[in-house]
């Protein structure tokens, strides 16, 4: 059962990195809770809304994003992920919390390395 949870909170990760790195607007809303917060070492942002136009500027002001991924640790309900993140020539190694309840993500908080 343990197992099942923390492939299934792994799988969640990866899609998510994977409509990252697609600059995927409309898949990352149907993953987010509505409450969904983004905190970064730039950003504090709390609601879908507020937090998908976020995305929207990170993704106009890069014309590649990479995501590379280390690992993906599992602990209860969240996913701590060890990345790299490649924008354009830039490259941020980066730690993800990411906090789900059932299969939508209600926090991402990033530190940056």
């Amino acid at each position: 059962m343990i197992e099942d949870m923390k492939s299934d909170l792994e799988k969640l990760s990866l899609n998510y990195f994977n409509n990252f790195m697609n600059k995927d607007l409309l898949n990352l809303r149907k993953i987010f809770d509505d409450k969904v917060e983004l905190i970064d070492w730039n950003i504090q942002s709390i609601g879908i809304e507020k937090v998908l136009l976020e995305f929207e500027a990170i993704f106009s002001m890069f014309d590649i994003i990479n995501v590379e991924i280390n690992k993906i640790y599992i602990s209860s309900n969240t996913a701590i992920c060890d990345i790299i993140i490649f924008l354009d020539d830039t490259k941020l190694k980066v730690v993800d919390i990411i906090s789900y309840k059932k299969d939508k993500i209600i926090l991402i908080n990033a530190y940056k390395q």
